[in-house]
């Protein structure tokens, strides 16, 4: 005859249900959820990013810089359109935002992690080209500005990257950066 536990039977454990069971937990500490990017072990020269993709990646940063700007013109517009006044001499506040997100955004991510949004996916990454670390914020800056000057003049610096054998436009010769390819 089985009695029920609590009358007189000592109570039995539970069989655990192994899709409901989480796994006990270990001493290790988990790891940290975004770490700064750190270079790789150095084994020589690095694999340099393809000409095609930095093109790619160019167009597609540059069509998410123009939403960004379109989207914030709309807002402004929108919010404008309700002051006293005549709109259009609330543009220059919408073109000086334009402008402003346009500087900054490439500098922005190159000198975060040397990855804008348009290179993550296509595994570039901009970096020193010693010691292959992120570059800092003013470089990344000086790099815009001698890209804007290279495609001014022709596009002759973004070309200068089909005779260098690094792969460097005029503005990764400032800069002293070069483009590697992850993949």
């Amino acid at each position: 005859m089985t009695m029920a536990p609590g009358f007189g039977m000592e109570p039995t454990a539970p069989t655990p249900h192994p899709a409901r069971d989480v796994p006990p937990p270990s001493d290790e500490p988990l790891p940290p959820t975004h770490q700064p990017w750190s270079p790789p072990p150095k084994t020589g020269e690095p694999e340099l990013g393809s000409r095609g993709l930095r093109l790619i990646a160019y167009i597609f940063d540059s069509l998410l810089v123009a939403f960004i700007i379109g989207a914030i013109f709309i807002v402004i517009m929108f919010f404008v359109a309700f002051l006293p006044g005549d709109p259009p001499d609330r543009m220059p506040i919408a073109g000086a935002t334009g402008v402003l997100i346009s500087i900054l955004y490439w500098p922005f991510w190159w000198s975060r992690d040397g990855q804008t949004p348009a290179m993550m996916p296509l595994g570039l990454r901009v970096i020193d080209e010693q010691s292959e670390a992120t570059i800092s914020f003013g470089r990344a800056v000086l790099r815009l500005i001698v890209l804007a000057i290279g495609i001014a003049v022709f596009f002759l610096g973004v070309l200068w990257t089909l005779v260098d054998k690094r792969r460097r436009g005029w503005h990764d010769l400032a800069a002293h950066t070069i483009v590697i390819g992850e993949k």
